[in-house]
């Protein structure tokens, strides 16, 4: 009878164990998710006045919010430097109304994601002057000019313009 006791103990506590392991292990996973996604993106306000103020107009003249803010709808900067991987990252990606950011700059020790990303970036984005018919090397200098980066950065930058029209720029 004893033992039948003991064993029910140590059914329950390792029941327990389990439920707690679970539990634990849910919230690191969920503490550990990168979310990127962005709440508010920049002009968002500016968008509802002017809906507000075009109601009676035809629709080709409303702020058309499936549009990124930018001259392109994808981003994504890896650049290398004082012996670092990685130094610094930038990421957008734009999808209709699904905008995602993240900057990271292991220099700075900054990591930023989502809306704080963009709070970032928007700047910046706002700030290029190139389009998809812009030399490379035109490209990378106003990008290492944008970010602060060193001259003799290692880069790899993939752009999709908001044309569809996808380039690379690699400065080694």
């Amino acid at each position: 009878m004893l033992s039948s006791i003991k064993a029910k103990r140590v059914n329950k506590m390792s029941r327990s164990v389990l439920w707690m392991s679970m539990l634990i292990l849910t919230l690191l996973f969920s503490a550990c998710a990168q979310d990127d996604q962005v709440e508010n993106p920049p002009n968002s306000d500016e968008g509802d006045q002017t809906n507000s103020q075009t109601e009676n107009e035809s629709p080709s003249n409303q702020n058309d919010d499936e549009t990124s803010p930018y001259i392109f709808v994808e981003f994504d900067l890896d650049a290398d430097f004082d012996g670092i991987d990685d130094t610094v990252e930038a990421e957008f990606e734009f999808d209709k109304n699904d905008i995602e950011a993240s900057y990271e700059n292991k220099v700075e020790d900054t990591h930023l994601l989502g809306d704080e990303a963009l709070d970032y970036l928007d700047p910046i984005f706002s700030s290029f002057t190139f389009d998809e018919n812009t030399s490379e090397r035109e490209v990378l200098d106003i990008v290492i000019e944008a970010f602060n980066l060193p001259n003799d950065a290692v880069i790899d930058l993939e752009i999709e313009f908001k044309n569809g029209e996808e380039r690379q720029y690699m400065q080694m």
